[in-house]
Order: structure tokens, then C-alpha cells, then sequence
């Protein structure tokens, strides 16, 4: 099995898998699952893989933060794209966090910055690879986790007035898929560049945080609160749901399938 039981269930619940159903049962989909079920020593942890989609229910969504892979250093990555379970945000969430206090003018508390207060408010922080091995980075690029985000993004841009943020290098490639899907329904497309955010120059002054919020409240969204790192202590957005989803689970659509079937 690739990922948790506990997970494949969440994720069948957030809205998201019936989506991308076709993609998941695909033949290189099932291949990238093949390779992630012989891998030892995965991360983040199995139960983490689809956190970003987890925790922010497709119907959720109003951010869209686009990263490259995750942390490489075993106990950092959370399964969120930059979130981090360390008591001391790494190089890469540290500027981030830096370019926040620029751009907004607060000062945050340096600690653990998970990102989940920004994932229960609609920013789905969702890596271009969504895997990789202890002290290995880009070990699982080209395996077919980057068809699959590009699906994620195919799903949201059929939506209303979406923000896209691309941080990194390889989330550039996303640019192509934004343009080539028809019909657009607005949003708007921040990107850093080819710079990389452990360079502490490349992020400040891009003001994405800002431009973001701004961008929402013109069309009538509540603006994220990114000073709001962790939401310790409160429930994910899918919690609000189960409750409907339980009432309701008689009578699913049949066919669905499972997440950890193919």
C-alpha cells in the first residue's frame, strides 16, 4: 500500500478523488504507486502524501501555492507544500516568512510554521512532486507525480477567481498548463521566477501576500489571514463536512474508486 488507509478515506471525502479518478487509474499513475509501495523510507510519511488535498477541500480552495518537492530532511517535511514540522522553519519557509513580514509589515514568531492556518482558509499548498527519499532530492521527479498536479490545477482553473502562486523552479512549468486550458474563468498568476527561495534576495519585494488578499476582497473572498501559520488546535475544513458526507454515505455514486485499488 502507498499511502495510509486513514488517508485514502480523507481523501475520498475532500471532494477531490472522484476528479481525479481517471488520473489515478491511470497506467502511469499506477506505476508511480508501484514505486512508491517499494520504497522504504518515504516523505513525508505515507499518512502525509495528499495532506495539501486533505486539508483543503476542493470546494475550499481559493489560493493555489505551487512548490517543487518536499523537504529531504527526514522529520521537516508535513505534507504540505513548504510546511514544516520542526520547531524552526528551514531555510526555504524562513524566507518565505521573511517575504511575509516585508510585504504585510508583521513580525512572526520564529517556531513551527506547519502552514496549516493557511490551508483551513482556502490555500491549498500543493508540490509540483509530492514525494521523495531521505537526503535524495528530485529522486521521484518524472514518475508521474507532476501529470497529476497538473491535473489538480485543470480541475481548479474551471473554477471562478482562483489565485495561482508558483514558487520555485519547477512550478514554472504550470504556466503551460494555465494557458492551454479552455474555458479560463479568471484568476489571477504570481510567480517568483526562476529564482530559487533559498537565495534570500529572490523573494522579497514580490509582495504575493498582498496582492493575493487584494485580488480576493475585489471579488467579494474573504482575505487570508497569513499570519495565521499553524491554526493550532483547529479543525480542518473537511471536519465541517463529515457530518453531511456521513448522512450521505448510502447513497454514493457507484464505480467510485479506491484511492489504494490500483
Amino acid at each position: 500500500m502507498y499511502i495510509s488507509q486513514e488517508a485514502a478515506a480523507r481523501l475520498r471525502d475532500s471532494g477531490w478523488f472522484i476528479h481525479l479518478q481517471d488520473a489515478i487509474m491511470s497506467k502511469s499513475f499506477c506505476e508511480l504507486k508501484h514505486t512508491l509501495a517499494v520504497t522504504k523510507s518515504l516523505l513525508p510519511a505515507r499518512q502525509d502524501v495528499f495532506k495539501a488535498l486533505i486539508e483543503t477541500p476542493l470546494d475550499t480552495v481559493k489560493v493555489v501555492i505551487i512548490g517543487d518537492e518536499p523537504y529531504s530532511t527526514p522529520g521537516t517535511s508535513n505534507g504540505l507544500a513548504f510546511g514544516s514540522n520542526r520547531n524552526y522553519p528551514p531555510p526555504e519557509l524562513l524566507n518565505i516568512i521573511k517575504g511575509l513580514e516585508f510585504d504585510v509589515g508583521i513580525k512572526v514568531p520564529r517556531g513551527k510554521a506547519s502552514l496549516l492556518g493557511w490551508a483551513h482558509q482556502g490555500v491549498l499548498l500543493l508540490n509540483s512532486v509530492l514525494t521523495t527519499e531521505p537526503f535524495n532530492p528530485g529522486i521521484h521527479e518524472n514518475i508521474g507525480w507532476e501529470e497529476l498536479t497538473a491535473e489538480v490545477i485543470k480541475i481548479l482553473l474551471k473554477r471562478n477567481n482562483i489565485v495561482y502562486i508558483l514558487w520555485g523552479k519547477k512550478s514554472q512549468r504550470y504556466k503551460d498548463v494555465m494557458c492551454d486550458v479552455q474555458p479560463y474563468r479568471g484568476g489571477i498568476v504570481l510567480s517568483s521566477g526562476d529564482a530559487s527561495l533559498t537565495h534570500k534576495t529572490s523573494f522579497l519585494g514580490h509582495n504575493h501576500f498582498s496582492r493575493t488578499n487584494e485580488y480576493l476582497v475585489a471579488n467579494k473572498k474573504s482575505p487570508i489571514d497569513w499570519s495565521n501559520l499553524n491554526d493550532d488546535g483547529g479543525a480542518s475544513p473537511l471536519d465541517d463536512i463529515k457530518e453531511i458526507l456521513n448522512e450521505n454515505k448510502h447513497t454514493r455514486i457507484h464505480g467510485v474508486a479506491d484511492v489504494n485499488q490500483y
